[in-house]
């Protein structure tokens, strides 16, 4: 399977304006934070999980599909994106159902492991809608099952206990999802959620920011609304007065396995920036190197989502933000580290261009993906890191039919090697609209050597390394189409085709393709001998 092209095509940009949906949420809360190729089974020398291949065509690489149409438009946020381990993937956006704005609903699409939407778009709650729920719901995996955590009120009915504004869970995926019988707050109705994570152990945990304090529950309480007389969430200062932004929270799945929160400060009297605490082990409060205000607030998208993320396989907690310069210069910090590292984004974008959205998300053996809006041209350019996470491969850029404002990039990474990529944002065709899109991308294969040159004098073989940003693919195979010469990568990466001796002279292509990859493509060149003078 071949990627489209995806040469980028400058869009005109006409401002950044976008009118501010009136949810719930906002009228409630929020205000007060504001103001501040191949398909097998192998994917870069590590075994994953199988999937189906769904009856539905796969759509092409890189290409939009719409999950918006004929829907109303959705009511501002970040799409809520989760990958499962058998490549399935579900994206959902908070949106007013057909035909009634006075009540809300989070609508979801299922998606196959090769990116067909294969049900869906639906309501989660079927026609029993909402009063007002959260713009930031978060996606996350209940066993082979997704699960959606959001705060709202049904209804002002006496009696109903999902009416008291508090944190709760909807386990899908069959329509309706069932409203679990717990909450992640207590008490319900004080503050909007930030985010939400699965623990170690079946466990879920939600955080809160609201004025100088983050609240936060790491297990969840019986009953909705919880008694009154169980333990109140958690807290802590934040350190400096301040108004608190957005915030993130995410398991050290690969690692401690502890709970962390990440959030943005604002308005801080000399401490704007972005934060990140061990919730778990109440370690110390780390801001991020190089963050201030432009990282927390100017650059920052008022329905975005910090990105925040960990590894699949190993010990690491990374925050993608905006360096506090005048253009954003997109920085990926390992937490803990003194320092960020600088990412593709900053070569990318070019002076006077800035990022103003970026979504990072776990990735195949430990790796993460990066997305970043290309901001010169609308775009949005993907990027994947190496297993230990200290180098990035090689980027990907994909015109969007956005226009005016910048997208909101949901990521939906995971074990099985291709990225679900969902996007909100305005369009111009047929009218000016806010939709919500998706599409899926793969990273290419590396192959050294790049060319060979040989003559056919003698029997000649040529060893093929297959990298993915330096780490050895086993199980790549490097074929000589129509020649019968094919080899498959072994420990290393490292694949030998023996060409015979007589071979035609000419111009050959290697195809190196693995799965879940973009194949990779090196030339042989074969030459007649060179013939020695007589008595030489």
């Amino acid at each position: 399977m071949f990627e489209p092209n995806t040469t980028v095509v400058p869009v005109a940009r006409l401002g950044r304006v976008r009118a501010r949906p009136r949810t719930w949420t906002w009228r409630r809360s929020h205000a007060g934070a504001l103001i501040g190729t191949c398909t097998a089974l192998l994917a870069a020398g590590t075994a994953i999980s199988t999937a189906v291949p769904e009856a539905v065509a796969a759509p092409t690489l890189g290409a939009w599909t719409e999950l918006t149409a004929n829907l109303p438009q959705p009511l501002g946020g970040t799409p809520a994106v989760l990958e499962l381990p058998n490549g399935r993937a579900y994206v959902l956006w908070l949106s007013h159902p057909k035909g009634n704005k006075l009540v809300q609903t989070y609508y979801e699409a299922s998606l196959s492991p090769y990116g067909a939407v294969t049900a869906g778009p639906a309501s989660i709650f079927g026609t029993n809608y909402w009063q007002g729920l959260s713009w930031q719901p978060t996606l996350v995996a209940a066993g082979s099952l997704p699960l959606v955590i959001f705060e709202g009120g049904r209804s002002t009915k006496k009696g109903d206990a999902y009416g008291a504004d508090c944190v709760v869970g909807a386990l899908g995926p069959t329509v309706p999802w069932s409203l679990q019988p717990w909450s992640l707050t207590n008490p319900c109705g004080v503050v909007p959620i930030g985010g939400a994570t699965a623990l170690k152990g079946g466990a879920f945990s939600a955080e809160q920011v609201f004025g100088n304090h983050l609240y936060f529950m790491l297990h969840q309480e019986p009953g909705v609304p919880p008694s009154p007389k169980l333990p109140h969430s958690s807290s802590f200062a934040l350190p400096y007065p301040t108004t608190a932004g957005h915030s993130a929270e995410l398991t050290d799945l690969g690692g401690s396995g502890d709970a962390f929160v990440a959030w943005s400060q604002i308005f801080a009297k000399g401490g704007d920036g972005l934060y990140v605490r061990d919730l778990s082990a109440n370690g110390p409060i780390m801001k991020a190197p190089g963050s201030g205000l432009q990282s927390a607030e100017v650059f920052f998208p008022v329905w975005g989502n910090l990105a925040f993320a960990g590894t699949n396989t190993h010990h690491g907690v990374f925050l993608a933000y905006c360096s506090n310069t005048p253009n954003c210069n997109v920085v990926l910090w390992r937490v803990g580290a003194p320092k960020a590292m600088t990412t593709p984004a900053v070569a990318l974008n070019g002076p006077g261009q800035a990022s103003s959205d970026m979504a990072i998300s776990a990735g195949p053996g430990g790796r993460l993906w990066l997305a970043w809006e290309t901001a010169k041209n609308e775009a949005i350019s993907v990027v994947r890191t190496n297993e230990a996470d200290t180098v990035f491969g090689p980027v990907r850029t994909y015109p969007t039919p956005c226009w005016g404002y910048s997208p909101l990039i949901g990521l939906g990474g995971g074990n099985w090697g291709r990225l679900d990529v969902a996007m909100q944002c305005t369009v111009t065709k047929p009218n000016i609209a806010t939709k919500d899109f998706v599409t899926q991308v793969m990273v290419p294969l590396a192959v050294s050597p790049t060319s060979a040159n040989f003559d056919n004098l003698k029997a000649h073989s040529v060893t093929f390394k297959v990298t993915d940003v330096g780490d050895p693919v086993l199980g790549a195979t490097v074929a000589i189409p129509g020649k019968g010469l094919k080899a498959t990568t072994g420990p290393g990466g490292l694949a030998t085709i023996t060409f015979p001796a007589g071979m035609a002279a000419g111009h050959y292509t290697a195809i190196v393709a693995a799965a879940n990859y973009l194949p990779a493509h090196a030339t042989v060149v074969v030459t007649l001998p060179v013939l020695k003078k007589l008595g030489q």
